[in-house]
Order: C-alpha cells, then structure tokens, then sequence
C-alpha cells in the first residue's frame, strides 16, 4: 500500500491530468486513461503490466499467473456514466482469466475496482 501513497506519484498525476482536462475538448486521452488504470492494478493490487503485440487482450499478470485484462474508465461531469464500457472482444476471452474494470474519480484516483471471471464475462457477452 506504501507504493500507491507516493507523494511524488500523485502531485505528477495532479499536474499531469490538470492539463489533460483541457486537452481533452480535443478528444485527446483516453489512451491515457487506460494507461494509468494499468498503474493503479499494478500498484494496489500487485499486477505486473505486460505490453505484447501478438496478445493486445492481455494487460497484465497476478501474483498466480492469471491473465488480466483491465479496462479502465474515468468519472467526471463530462461522463456522467463511467460504467459503459467498450465491448470486449468474445474471441479474445478464452486467452484471459478475468477482467478488472477500473472506475477513476473525478481527481484520477481509483474510485472502484471490480473483478470479472472470465465465464461470467463469457455468459452476458453471449446471451
């Protein structure tokens, strides 16, 4: 927990995400959003973050060696409902274990974490 109370962390998110918020009348940041999601499950829930091309529905790997997908969402007054997310890929959830789905408040610190199994994710995307 010492590691996600880094001053230094969050006065350069801070400084980081208040020049954001004006980028992002430009459409610029969602990339960004998912990035930091990605540092959040690292940070608070040990996940090590893998970056691999040939396997883009991986983010990451726990402590057991579970495939993570991690989606990741930001709550502020410009999107008033965080929890639409983008469709996951059906054929892309047989190579992972589960998904973490990230909701960042309104100052980009983590709001909510919600874990998904893989076969409940499978059930609602195939009914």
């Amino acid at each position: 927990m010492k590691k996600y109370q880094n001053n230094d962390f969050k006065r350069a998110l801070e400084n980081y995400f208040a020049a954001l918020e004006g980028l992002s009348k430009f459409g610029i940041g969602q990339k960004i959003v998912c990035d930091i999601g990605e540092q959040f499950a690292h940070r608070i829930l040990g996940i090590r973050v893998i970056k691999e091309r040939n396997n883009p529905s991986i983010d990451g790997i726990d402590e057991d060696g579970n495939r993570v997908q991690i989606k990741t969402r930001h709550a502020h007054r410009n999107n008033p409902n965080p929890y639409v997310f983008r469709p996951f890929n059906i054929k892309s959830l047989k190579n992972l274990d589960y998904a973490l789905l990230i909701i960042l408040g309104d100052k980009f610190w983590v709001k909510e974490i919600w874990k998904v199994e893989r076969k409940t994710l499978q059930k609602h995307l195939t009914n």
